[in-house]
């Protein structure tokens, strides 16, 4: 499982190593295809929603999708669904890169204050 966590973040050094490699032609088509593929998917991820929804329901409820404490006898139904999954498009990458680096100085930038 580590290992496919790993495939799914290309940072913005990867990013410009992928755009060199396919310029120079040192990095094979498969490999710059899979980055790319890992790098769109992070980015769907990144920018998608999760909503929980939970509904209580009387003590002795059952069913699908029903979870009952057995402490306090609080039962509740749940749902979970996810929003924004729409991929994100490969011509837009260099912005998702510049996008990436603002963010990540500006983590910095923050972090680096904080320490005063």
């Amino acid at each position: 499982m580590r290992a496919r966590t790993r495939q799914l973040t290309l940072s913005p050094q990867a990013f410009c190593r992928l755009v060199d490699g396919l310029e120079e032609g040192t990095l094979p088509c498969q490999a710059a295809l899979a980055l790319l593929r890992d790098f769109l998917t992070a980015h769907t991820a990144k920018d998608c929603a999760i909503m929980v929804t939970l509904q209580q329901l009387p003590a002795d409820a059952e069913g699908e999708g029903v979870v009952c404490d057995p402490h306090t006898g609080l039962c509740c139904r749940f749902r979970v669904a996810f929003l924004d999954l729409d991929l994100k498009l490969a011509a837009k990458m260099p912005d998702y890169v510049v996008l990436d680096r603002q963010v990540v100085e500006a983590a910095g930038t923050r972090h680096a204050s904080s320490d005063l």
